[in-house]
């Protein structure tokens, strides 16, 4: 983790889930946030990541594999020390979930897996 601390980082905003992930990481290694990540929800990021091997990011491990496959980036293997957040399905009560997210829903469901 030190090493890659030199790094440039390109990361998600501070809202979502992955850039906790990050924080919390580095945080176990005992190391400052990056002063000036490069922020951004855009999976297009990854063209930021080609411009140079100066910059790196945490992403789903799916869609690294897919840039990966593509030529596109290079997998840096780092052993995580916290586990992923956690998510839950939230419905207002009474209310009916539209047909899309009824289906949704249903498709977050069958991933569950026991923790």
């Amino acid at each position: 983790m030190a090493d890659l601390a030199k790094l440039r980082r390109v990361t998600y905003p501070t809202y979502m889930p992955m850039s906790a992930l990050l924080e919390r990481e580095l945080d176990l290694a005992g190391l400052p946030m990056p002063a000036n990540p490069i922020s951004t929800a855009s999976p297009l990021a990854v063209t930021l990541l080609q411009q140079s091997a100066e910059f790196i990011s945490i992403l789903p491990a799916s869609v690294a594999r897919l840039f990966e496959a593509h030529g596109m980036l290079r997998i840096v293997p780092v052993p995580m020390k916290s586990k992923s957040q956690t998510y839950g399905i939230v419905t207002r009560k009474g209310g009916a979930l539209s047909p899309a997210a009824r289906q949704f829903v249903q498709m977050l469901r069958a991933q569950e897996r026991p923790h």
